[in-house]
């Protein structure tokens, strides 16, 4: 079998949840997935300058559509940045995810002050939170529990 680059692995796992349209912001950690969308006429990404407005767009595109839609950010400071429109979006029930990037677990010398913050970004403690890792385990992640909103 072919091996996937994980920015082409994670747009297959968002087009495989039917997802159009992201939101987010590029960054170094996220620069591979946005740059595998370039061209493609199925998903597209929206760069909102701010993070907060990504998931502020997310959250309204998803309920205006009814169809689900992801934020993706950086780690650390951008992905809590996210906090208060994905808040709204889980209490609003609509379908919108978060992909936050981070550097490669050996590129790593020791956690980062960051970290924590990506680990318990999640609204409440029922919400869902993966870290996928390696990354040929994405094609093996799924959207689906958080998307049906079975927490």
């Amino acid at each position: 079998m072919a091996q996937m680059k994980a920015g082409q692995a994670v747009i297959e796992a968002l087009r495989a949840e039917g997802i159009e349209y992201t939101f987010g912001v590029v960054g170094t950690t996220t620069n591979s997935i946005v740059t595998e969308m370039y061209g493609r006429s199925d998903i597209h990404f929206v760069d909102t300058r701010h993070e907060e407005g990504a998931a502020f767009m997310a959250y309204g595109y998803a309920r205006a559509s009814g169809k689900p839609t992801a934020c993706i950010t950086t780690s650390g400071p951008g992905t809590i940045n996210l906090a208060t429109g994905i808040a709204l979006a889980y209490k609003g029930r609509a379908p919108v995810i978060v992909i936050a990037g981070d550097v490669a677990i050996p590129s790593a010398s020791a956690i980062t002050v960051a970290e924590p913050l990506n680990i318990t970004v999640a609204p409440e403690p029922g919400a869902e939170n993966v870290t996928v890792t390696p990354a040929a385990a994405l094609p093996k992640a799924s959207c689906t529990v958080v998307l049906s909103g079975d927490t």
